[in-house]
């Protein structure tokens, strides 16, 4: 009787420590679009500010012009990547509200 006890509420503490990872998988499409593109814009910020970075080390001699031009390249590149992934979700724009 006691096993059956101790599985009863162990299974309780599972159901409600598990209960926000389950509301957060049955969210509306629209709100894990919204977290995306977020994510999204803030990688692209820190690509911008990496690539202001590393123009500012090579002004001050930082950086030699061939690492310099290796490193630009990279980090365009991955821009490049995060603006695509931007336009397949529908730009820059905040998801819009049928509410």
């Amino acid at each position: 009787m006691e096993p059956l006890i101790v599985i009863a509420v162990l299974g309780i503490v599972v159901w409600v420590v598990s209960a926000p990872l389950r509301h957060a998988r049955s969210g509306r499409g629209e709100d894990r679009v919204a977290v995306e593109r977020d994510g999204l814009l803030a990688a692209k910020e820190a690509k911008y500010r990496e690539i202001r970075e590393l123009e500012l080390d090579h002004r001050t001699g930082k950086l030699s012009d061939e690492d310099f031009r290796a490193q630009d390249r990279a980090r365009r590149a991955e821009a490049v990547e995060i603006l695509h992934a931007l336009d397949q979700l529908g730009g820059d724009a905040p998801a819009r509200s049928d509410a």
